[in-house]
């Protein structure tokens, strides 16, 4: 006889299912290359400053340019005023080229 799921319960599964696989296809795209000897990285972010960084100046889709700061040793961004959909792009002052970014975020 088959059993059947209900929806949250479907959905608990299928999400669950989806968080392994995509934490199993991370773990093998590390292993798939070697990355590049520390020294020849170049660090965007001191932890501590925007140093380095900029808002777009220019006016665009995005609003205001929103508000940056560092929060916790993260740059933590917001919108401009809080709430009103006005977002924002932070730039490097530096121009690169080809690159690989190497990034830890939270939600």
């Amino acid at each position: 006889m088959p059993t059947r799921l209900s929806r949250r319960r479907f959905l608990a599964t299928s999400a669950a299912a989806s968080a392994a696989l995509a934490a199993n296809s991370t773990l093998l795209s590390r292993l798939a290359y070697a990355a590049p000897a520390k020294e020849d990285w170049i660090t965007l972010f001191d932890g501590k400053t925007l140093k380095g960084w900029h808002k777009n100046p220019e006016k665009i889709g995005h609003g205001t340019g929103g508000i940056w700061q560092v929060e916790e040793g993260a740059i933590a961004g917001e919108q401009d005023p809080p709430g009103s959909g006005n977002g924002g792009i932070l730039l490097t002052d530096r121009k690169f080229g080809d690159f690989e970014l190497l990034i830890d975020m939270k939600p």
